[in-house]
Protein backbone atom coordinates (compact mmCIF):
# COMPACT_ATOMS: atom_id res chain seq x y z
CA UNK A 1 0.00 0.00 0.00
CA UNK A 2 1.14 3.54 -1.19
CA UNK A 3 0.42 5.86 2.21
CA UNK A 4 0.13 9.44 2.03
CA UNK A 5 0.68 11.19 5.21
CA UNK A 6 0.00 15.56 5.09
CA UNK A 7 2.27 17.26 7.73
CA UNK A 8 0.64 20.93 7.24
CA UNK A 9 2.22 21.59 10.78
CA UNK A 10 5.14 20.03 11.82
CA UNK A 11 4.16 19.45 14.88
CA UNK A 12 1.94 17.00 13.70
CA UNK A 13 4.38 14.27 13.60
CA UNK A 14 3.98 14.10 17.42
CA UNK A 15 0.56 12.00 16.63
CA UNK A 16 1.34 11.15 13.28
CA UNK A 17 5.19 9.79 13.94
CA UNK A 18 4.13 6.08 15.59
CA UNK A 19 1.54 5.32 12.22
CA UNK A 20 4.73 6.27 10.15
CA UNK A 21 6.78 3.51 11.97
CA UNK A 22 4.29 1.19 12.00
CA UNK A 23 3.15 1.22 7.94
CA UNK A 24 7.24 1.58 8.01
CA UNK A 25 7.75 -1.73 9.45
CA UNK A 26 4.58 -3.45 7.72
CA UNK A 27 6.70 -3.14 4.36
CA UNK A 28 3.93 -0.04 3.20
CA UNK A 29 5.12 2.89 0.47
CA UNK A 30 4.63 5.59 3.17
CA UNK A 31 5.20 10.05 1.49
CA UNK A 32 5.18 12.64 3.72
CA UNK A 33 3.72 15.87 2.47
CA UNK A 34 5.44 19.21 4.04
CA UNK A 35 4.65 22.45 4.23
CA UNK A 36 6.99 24.97 2.78
CA UNK A 37 4.20 27.73 2.06
CA UNK A 38 5.14 30.88 3.55
CA UNK A 39 1.58 31.38 5.24
CA UNK A 40 2.50 28.26 7.65
CA UNK A 41 3.79 29.29 11.30
CA UNK A 42 7.31 29.78 11.33
CA UNK A 43 7.97 27.76 14.41
CA UNK A 44 6.19 24.37 12.36
CA UNK A 45 8.17 25.26 9.50
CA UNK A 46 9.72 21.91 8.32
CA UNK A 47 12.77 21.08 9.97
CA UNK A 48 15.71 18.66 9.55
CA UNK A 49 16.51 18.34 13.27
CA UNK A 50 13.12 17.73 14.34
CA UNK A 51 12.44 15.16 11.23
CA UNK A 52 11.52 11.92 13.53
CA UNK A 53 13.84 9.14 13.44
CA UNK A 54 12.09 6.58 12.40
CA UNK A 55 12.55 3.19 13.56
CA UNK A 56 12.01 1.28 10.92
CA UNK A 57 12.85 3.04 7.54
CA UNK A 58 12.72 6.26 6.04
CA UNK A 59 9.69 7.29 4.21
CA UNK A 60 9.52 9.18 0.85
CA UNK A 61 9.32 13.23 1.64
CA UNK A 62 7.55 15.25 -0.81
CA UNK A 63 6.88 19.21 -0.52
CA UNK A 64 4.31 21.94 -1.34
CA UNK A 65 4.95 25.93 -1.25
CA UNK A 66 1.42 26.91 -3.01
CA UNK A 67 -2.35 25.46 -2.04
CA UNK A 68 -2.64 24.53 -5.62
CA UNK A 69 0.14 22.39 -5.22
CA UNK A 70 -1.52 20.88 -1.80
CA UNK A 71 -4.68 20.71 -3.75
CA UNK A 72 -2.76 18.77 -6.47
CA UNK A 73 -1.11 16.21 -4.32
CA UNK A 74 -4.06 15.73 -2.10
CA UNK A 75 -7.03 15.82 -5.02
CA UNK A 76 -6.31 13.88 -7.81
CA UNK A 77 -8.52 11.73 -10.39
CA UNK A 78 -6.15 9.09 -10.56
CA UNK A 79 -4.03 9.42 -6.92
CA UNK A 80 -0.69 7.37 -7.14
CA UNK A 81 -1.78 6.86 -3.37
CA UNK A 82 -3.66 4.22 -1.98
CA UNK A 83 -4.69 6.26 1.26
CA UNK A 84 -4.30 9.55 3.04
CA UNK A 85 -4.03 9.39 6.33
CA UNK A 86 -4.13 13.24 8.39
CA UNK A 87 -5.35 14.45 11.76
CA UNK A 88 -6.95 16.94 9.58
CA UNK A 89 -10.40 16.81 7.66
CA UNK A 90 -10.84 17.39 3.69
CA UNK A 91 -10.89 20.88 2.99
CA UNK A 92 -14.10 22.20 2.05
CA UNK A 93 -13.01 23.33 -1.51
CA UNK A 94 -12.21 19.95 -2.54
CA UNK A 95 -15.40 18.27 -1.19
CA UNK A 96 -17.26 20.92 -3.58
CA UNK A 97 -15.28 19.92 -6.85
CA UNK A 98 -15.73 17.03 -8.79
CA UNK A 99 -12.19 15.32 -8.84
CA UNK A 100 -12.75 14.85 -5.11
CA UNK A 101 -15.72 12.63 -5.86
CA UNK A 102 -13.33 10.79 -8.33
CA UNK A 103 -10.70 10.59 -6.16
CA UNK A 104 -9.47 6.72 -5.65
CA UNK A 105 -7.04 6.95 -2.43
CA UNK A 106 -9.41 6.26 1.02
CA UNK A 107 -9.22 9.19 3.56
CA UNK A 108 -8.58 8.34 7.20
CA UNK A 109 -8.77 10.51 9.69
CA UNK A 110 -6.86 9.61 12.82
CA UNK A 111 -9.10 11.86 15.40
CA UNK A 112 -7.21 14.47 17.99
CA UNK A 113 -9.55 17.05 19.80
CA UNK A 114 -9.20 19.22 16.70
CA UNK A 115 -10.21 16.94 14.64
CA UNK A 116 -14.21 16.59 14.73
CA UNK A 117 -14.87 20.47 15.33
CA UNK A 118 -15.52 20.59 11.38
CA UNK A 119 -18.15 17.64 10.49
CA UNK A 120 -21.14 19.93 9.85
CA UNK A 121 -23.03 17.80 7.96
CA UNK A 122 -23.78 14.63 6.05
CA UNK A 123 -20.92 15.65 2.79
CA UNK A 124 -18.09 16.00 5.47
CA UNK A 125 -19.37 12.55 7.46
CA UNK A 126 -19.05 11.00 3.77
CA UNK A 127 -15.50 12.41 2.69
CA UNK A 128 -13.56 10.55 5.57
CA UNK A 129 -13.45 6.57 4.17
CA UNK A 130 -12.52 6.13 8.03
CA UNK A 131 -12.40 7.90 11.38
CA UNK A 132 -9.52 6.12 13.85
CA UNK A 133 -11.33 7.88 17.22
CA UNK A 134 -9.56 7.09 21.08
CA UNK A 135 -12.37 6.03 22.62
CA UNK A 136 -16.14 4.81 22.18
CA UNK A 137 -16.60 8.19 24.31
CA UNK A 138 -14.80 9.90 21.61
CA UNK A 139 -17.54 8.97 19.38
CA UNK A 140 -20.31 8.97 21.01
CA UNK A 141 -19.50 12.61 22.41
CA UNK A 142 -18.95 13.45 18.73
CA UNK A 143 -22.71 11.98 17.86
CA UNK A 144 -23.45 14.09 21.03
CA UNK A 145 -22.36 17.48 19.55
CA UNK A 146 -23.90 17.23 16.45
CA UNK A 147 -26.97 15.95 17.13
CA UNK A 148 -28.59 18.10 19.80
CA UNK A 149 -30.12 21.80 19.46
CA UNK A 150 -26.86 24.40 20.66
CA UNK A 151 -29.20 27.56 20.02
CA UNK A 152 -29.12 28.13 23.58
CA UNK A 153 -25.53 27.45 24.01
CA UNK A 154 -24.85 29.83 21.14
CA UNK A 155 -27.26 32.35 23.15
CA UNK A 156 -25.03 31.88 26.23
CA UNK A 157 -21.86 32.30 24.43
CA UNK A 158 -22.94 35.37 22.58
CA UNK A 159 -24.26 36.80 25.97
CA UNK A 160 -20.46 36.57 27.48
CA UNK A 161 -19.21 38.62 24.74
CA UNK A 162 -15.46 38.28 23.76
CA UNK A 163 -14.82 35.36 26.50
CA UNK A 164 -17.61 33.46 24.37
CA UNK A 165 -16.53 34.05 21.26
CA UNK A 166 -14.30 30.58 21.12
CA UNK A 167 -17.17 28.38 22.17
CA UNK A 168 -19.33 30.18 19.85
CA UNK A 169 -16.47 29.79 16.46
CA UNK A 170 -17.03 26.02 17.61
CA UNK A 171 -21.25 26.05 17.98
CA UNK A 172 -22.21 28.48 15.05
CA UNK A 173 -21.44 26.09 11.95
CA UNK A 174 -23.70 24.07 13.48
CA UNK A 175 -26.65 25.45 13.95
CA UNK A 176 -29.72 24.52 11.66
CA UNK A 177 -27.26 21.60 10.31
CA UNK A 178 -28.23 19.01 13.17
CA UNK A 179 -27.20 15.17 12.39
CA UNK A 180 -30.70 13.23 11.19
CA UNK A 181 -30.53 9.05 12.26
CA UNK A 182 -29.34 8.48 9.18
CA UNK A 183 -25.77 10.50 9.29
CA UNK A 184 -25.42 9.71 12.86
CA UNK A 185 -25.66 5.86 11.73
CA UNK A 186 -23.14 6.80 8.36
CA UNK A 187 -20.93 8.59 11.38
CA UNK A 188 -20.66 5.16 13.46
CA UNK A 189 -19.98 2.80 10.58
CA UNK A 190 -17.04 4.93 9.78
CA UNK A 191 -15.60 5.29 12.99
CA UNK A 192 -12.94 2.41 14.19
CA UNK A 193 -11.33 2.78 18.12
CA UNK A 194 -7.60 2.97 17.75
CA UNK A 195 -7.07 4.95 21.22
CA UNK A 196 -4.39 7.94 20.53
CA UNK A 197 -1.11 6.87 18.64
CA UNK A 198 0.81 10.15 20.08
CA UNK A 199 0.95 7.85 23.70
CA UNK A 200 2.79 5.07 21.96
CA UNK A 201 5.83 7.42 21.45
CA UNK A 202 6.11 6.57 25.80
CA UNK A 203 7.68 3.15 24.78
CA UNK A 204 10.92 5.42 23.45
CA UNK A 205 11.27 7.27 26.86
CA UNK A 206 13.65 6.09 29.62
CA UNK A 207 13.08 8.68 32.35
CA UNK A 208 16.58 8.43 33.40
CA UNK A 209 18.04 9.25 29.99
CA UNK A 210 16.00 12.72 30.06
CA UNK A 211 17.17 13.31 32.95
CA UNK A 212 20.62 12.92 32.56
CA UNK A 213 19.92 14.96 28.83
CA UNK A 214 18.03 17.61 30.88
CA UNK A 215 21.09 17.43 33.42
CA UNK A 216 18.80 16.87 36.27
CA UNK A 217 19.02 15.14 39.48
CA UNK A 218 18.09 11.42 39.55
CA UNK A 219 16.63 11.67 42.88
CA UNK A 220 15.10 15.48 42.49
CA UNK A 221 11.19 15.22 42.44
CA UNK A 222 9.87 17.35 39.23
CA UNK A 223 6.68 19.79 39.17
CA UNK A 224 5.56 20.32 35.53
CA UNK A 225 3.96 23.31 34.44
CA UNK A 226 2.67 24.13 30.48
CA UNK A 227 2.51 27.62 30.00
CA UNK A 228 -0.67 29.34 29.02
CA UNK A 229 -1.67 30.59 25.61
CA UNK A 230 -1.70 34.26 26.89
CA UNK A 231 1.61 34.27 27.48
CA UNK A 232 2.69 34.49 23.29
CA UNK A 233 0.42 35.36 20.96
CA UNK A 234 -2.89 37.31 20.10
CA UNK A 235 -5.17 36.35 22.64
CA UNK A 236 -8.92 36.21 21.75
CA UNK A 237 -11.02 36.83 24.81
CA UNK A 238 -11.06 40.02 27.24
CA UNK A 239 -9.85 36.95 30.46
CA UNK A 240 -6.82 36.78 28.19
CA UNK A 241 -5.81 39.98 28.31
CA UNK A 242 -6.38 40.25 32.07
CA UNK A 243 -4.71 37.04 32.56
CA UNK A 244 -1.58 38.54 31.28
CA UNK A 245 -1.45 41.72 33.20
CA UNK A 246 1.25 42.39 36.01
CA UNK A 247 0.35 45.34 37.22
CA UNK A 248 -3.31 45.73 39.69
CA UNK A 249 -3.88 48.86 38.10
CA UNK A 250 -4.16 48.17 34.53
CA UNK A 251 -5.42 44.99 35.34
CA UNK A 252 -8.69 46.53 37.01
CA UNK A 253 -8.79 49.23 34.49
CA UNK A 254 -8.82 46.85 31.75
CA UNK A 255 -11.07 44.43 33.87
CA UNK A 256 -13.51 48.27 34.27
CA UNK A 257 -12.78 48.83 30.90
CA UNK A 258 -14.48 44.85 29.73
CA UNK A 259 -17.06 44.23 31.63
CA UNK A 260 -17.93 47.68 33.09
CA UNK A 261 -18.73 48.12 37.02
CA UNK A 262 -19.08 44.36 37.55
CA UNK A 263 -14.66 44.30 36.92
CA UNK A 264 -13.76 45.62 39.80
CA UNK A 265 -15.24 42.55 42.07
CA UNK A 266 -12.61 40.47 39.94
CA UNK A 267 -10.27 39.19 41.69
CA UNK A 268 -6.47 39.93 40.79
CA UNK A 269 -5.30 37.14 39.46
CA UNK A 270 -2.69 36.46 37.00
CA UNK A 271 0.36 34.77 35.31
CA UNK A 272 2.71 35.55 37.42
CA UNK A 273 0.78 34.86 40.56
CA UNK A 274 -0.26 31.18 39.33
CA UNK A 275 3.48 30.67 38.62
CA UNK A 276 4.83 31.89 41.55
CA UNK A 277 2.84 29.69 43.34
CA UNK A 278 3.64 26.90 41.35
CA UNK A 279 6.97 27.68 41.83
CA UNK A 280 7.28 27.79 45.56
CA UNK A 281 5.20 25.08 46.20
CA UNK A 282 7.74 22.86 44.24
CA UNK A 283 10.70 24.43 45.86
CA UNK A 284 9.54 24.29 49.37
CA UNK A 285 8.67 19.96 48.39
CA UNK A 286 12.01 19.78 47.61
CA UNK A 287 11.27 19.66 43.48
CA UNK A 288 12.39 21.26 40.71
CA UNK A 289 9.66 23.92 38.36
CA UNK A 290 10.13 22.78 34.65
CA UNK A 291 7.67 24.73 32.20
CA UNK A 292 6.76 23.30 29.05
CA UNK A 293 6.64 26.64 26.58
CA UNK A 294 4.46 26.43 23.46
CA UNK A 295 6.07 26.36 20.03
CA UNK A 296 5.58 29.81 19.27
CA UNK A 297 7.12 31.08 22.77
CA UNK A 298 10.66 31.62 23.62
CA UNK A 299 12.06 31.74 27.07
CA UNK A 300 10.98 35.68 27.79
CA UNK A 301 7.90 35.59 29.80
CA UNK A 302 7.21 34.78 32.96
CA UNK A 303 6.97 31.39 32.62
CA UNK A 304 10.65 31.30 31.18
CA UNK A 305 11.65 33.83 34.08
CA UNK A 306 10.32 31.53 37.16
CA UNK A 307 11.00 28.71 36.02
CA UNK A 308 14.22 26.37 36.95
CA UNK A 309 14.23 24.89 33.56
CA UNK A 310 12.24 25.07 30.31
CA UNK A 311 11.40 22.90 27.92
CA UNK A 312 10.58 23.99 24.05
CA UNK A 313 10.08 21.79 21.42
CA UNK A 314 12.96 19.64 21.31
CA UNK A 315 11.42 16.38 19.80
CA UNK A 316 8.12 15.20 18.19
CA UNK A 317 9.22 11.36 18.74
CA UNK A 318 8.58 11.05 21.16
CA UNK A 319 7.18 14.33 22.03
CA UNK A 320 9.30 16.77 24.44
CA UNK A 321 5.51 17.42 26.34
CA UNK A 322 5.81 13.50 26.86
CA UNK A 323 9.42 13.23 27.70
CA UNK A 324 8.60 16.04 30.20
CA UNK A 325 5.40 14.22 32.02
CA UNK A 326 7.42 11.04 32.08
CA UNK A 327 9.93 12.78 35.01
CA UNK A 328 7.46 14.84 36.55
CA UNK A 329 5.61 14.32 40.12
CA UNK A 330 2.66 16.32 39.27
CA UNK A 331 1.80 18.66 35.78
CA UNK A 332 0.23 21.62 36.30
CA UNK A 333 -1.90 23.66 33.71
CA UNK A 334 -4.64 25.66 32.39
CA UNK A 335 -7.42 23.32 30.24
CA UNK A 336 -4.44 21.72 28.12
CA UNK A 337 -5.49 18.91 26.16
CA UNK A 338 -2.19 17.12 27.13
CA UNK A 339 -3.52 16.28 30.38
CA UNK A 340 -4.23 12.71 29.07
CA UNK A 341 -1.11 12.61 28.17
CA UNK A 342 0.59 12.99 31.25
CA UNK A 343 -1.89 10.96 32.90
CA UNK A 344 -0.61 8.20 30.46
CA UNK A 345 2.77 8.69 31.87
CA UNK A 346 2.11 8.40 35.39
CA UNK A 347 2.09 11.77 36.70
CA UNK A 348 -1.81 13.36 38.45
CA UNK A 349 -2.73 16.70 36.62
CA UNK A 350 -3.37 20.32 38.75
CA UNK A 351 -5.42 22.13 36.56
CA UNK A 352 -6.97 25.35 37.34
CA UNK A 353 -9.41 26.83 35.91
CA UNK A 354 -8.81 30.67 34.59
CA UNK A 355 -11.35 33.17 35.78
CA UNK A 356 -14.02 34.05 33.29
CA UNK A 357 -12.49 31.47 30.67
CA UNK A 358 -16.05 29.82 30.10
CA UNK A 359 -15.06 26.36 29.95
CA UNK A 360 -18.28 25.24 31.39
CA UNK A 361 -19.48 26.87 27.70
CA UNK A 362 -16.59 25.33 26.03
CA UNK A 363 -17.09 21.70 27.48
CA UNK A 364 -20.79 21.86 26.19
CA UNK A 365 -19.42 23.08 22.55
CA UNK A 366 -16.81 20.50 22.37
CA UNK A 367 -18.13 17.51 24.92
CA UNK A 368 -15.40 14.88 24.73
CA UNK A 369 -13.70 17.07 27.00
CA UNK A 370 -16.40 16.68 29.67
CA UNK A 371 -14.50 15.46 33.06
CA UNK A 372 -11.05 15.41 31.18
CA UNK A 373 -9.99 18.49 33.88
CA UNK A 374 -11.70 17.19 36.87
CA UNK A 375 -11.54 13.50 37.64
CA UNK A 376 -11.01 13.14 41.66
CA UNK A 377 -7.66 10.92 41.95
CA UNK A 378 -6.09 11.93 39.03
CA UNK A 379 -6.87 15.27 37.93
CA UNK A 380 -7.33 17.65 40.76
CA UNK A 381 -9.76 21.27 39.58
CA UNK A 382 -9.32 24.38 41.54
CA UNK A 383 -9.98 28.08 40.14
CA UNK A 384 -7.23 30.40 39.51
CA UNK A 385 -7.86 32.61 42.12
CA UNK A 386 -7.54 29.65 44.72
CA UNK A 387 -4.66 28.01 43.51
CA UNK A 388 -2.02 29.62 45.59
CA UNK A 389 -4.03 28.73 48.68
CA UNK A 390 -4.27 25.50 48.11
CA UNK A 391 -0.46 24.85 46.36
CA UNK A 392 0.55 26.39 50.28
CA UNK A 393 -1.26 23.92 51.85
CA UNK A 394 -0.82 20.30 50.27
CA UNK A 395 2.39 18.51 49.82
CA UNK A 396 3.03 16.33 46.58
CA UNK A 397 1.57 13.34 48.33
CA UNK A 398 -1.59 14.55 48.40
CA UNK A 399 -2.11 14.47 44.67
CA UNK A 400 -0.85 11.13 44.41
CA UNK A 401 -2.66 9.14 41.76
CA UNK A 402 -5.32 6.76 42.43
CA UNK A 403 -5.16 3.66 40.29
CA UNK A 404 -8.55 2.56 39.81
CA UNK A 405 -9.85 5.87 39.15
CA UNK A 406 -6.42 6.28 36.17
CA UNK A 407 -7.91 3.14 34.33
CA UNK A 408 -11.30 5.01 34.06
CA UNK A 409 -10.02 7.94 32.93
CA UNK A 410 -7.48 6.62 30.43
CA UNK A 411 -10.60 4.00 28.99
CA UNK A 412 -12.47 7.01 28.16
CA UNK A 413 -9.88 9.76 27.18
CA UNK A 414 -6.56 7.61 25.64
CA UNK A 415 -7.66 4.46 24.13
CA UNK A 416 -8.16 0.60 24.69
CA UNK A 417 -5.97 -1.36 26.70
CA UNK A 418 -2.35 -2.24 26.32
CA UNK A 419 -0.91 0.72 24.17
CA UNK A 420 -0.08 -0.49 20.64
CA UNK A 421 -2.73 1.92 18.94
CA UNK A 422 -1.00 3.00 15.91
CA UNK A 423 -1.11 -0.57 14.88
CA UNK A 424 -4.75 -0.35 15.44
CA UNK A 425 -5.01 2.43 12.96
CA UNK A 426 -2.95 0.28 10.61
CA UNK A 427 -5.14 -2.60 11.19
CA UNK A 428 -8.26 -0.63 10.25
CA UNK A 429 -6.78 0.89 7.35
CA UNK A 430 -5.48 -2.71 6.05
CA UNK A 431 -9.55 -3.78 6.81
CA UNK A 432 -10.87 -1.04 4.91
CA UNK A 433 -8.79 -2.74 1.86
CA UNK A 434 -10.07 -6.19 2.02
CA UNK A 435 -12.77 -7.59 0.55
CA UNK A 436 -16.53 -7.51 1.82
CA UNK A 437 -16.19 -9.99 5.07
CA UNK A 438 -12.85 -10.62 4.42
CA UNK A 439 -11.46 -7.87 6.79
CA UNK A 440 -9.09 -8.83 9.95
CA UNK A 441 -11.91 -7.70 12.01
CA UNK A 442 -9.42 -7.20 14.70
CA UNK A 443 -10.63 -6.76 18.06
CA UNK A 444 -9.70 -4.55 20.48
CA UNK A 445 -9.77 -5.08 23.69
CA UNK A 446 -11.26 -2.32 26.69
CA UNK A 447 -9.57 -1.24 29.45
CA UNK A 448 -5.78 0.83 29.09
CA UNK A 449 -2.99 0.01 30.21
CA UNK A 450 0.27 3.04 30.89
Amino acid sequence: MRILFPIYRFNWYRTLAPVVDEALRRGHEVVCLHNHSPGNYRSNQPSERMFPRFRHGSPEVLIYRTERELDYQMVRDHSPFDAIVSIDLPLRRWLDGEAWKKRTARYCAVTTTDTLKRLYDRTAVESVDLFAVRSEWERESTVLNHTENLSSLAERARKAGRDGGLTLSFVEPRLGREWDSATVAEFRSRCRICGYPLLDAAALIDSRTVRERWGLDPAQPVVGLWSTSAAGRGPMADWDHLFGERRWWRFRAKSIRAYGWDGRRHPFINEEKVVRAVREFAHRNGALLLVKLRHYQDADTVFGRLADAVVEEDSFYPHSALELAAVSDLMVGAGTSGTPEAVWMGSPVLDWVTPGSQRELRNEALRFGEGMWDWPGVVHSVSGEGLPEMLAEQTLDFFRLNEAARHDYQLRYCGPTGGGFAANVVDALEDSFAPSGQSGDRALSEGPTG
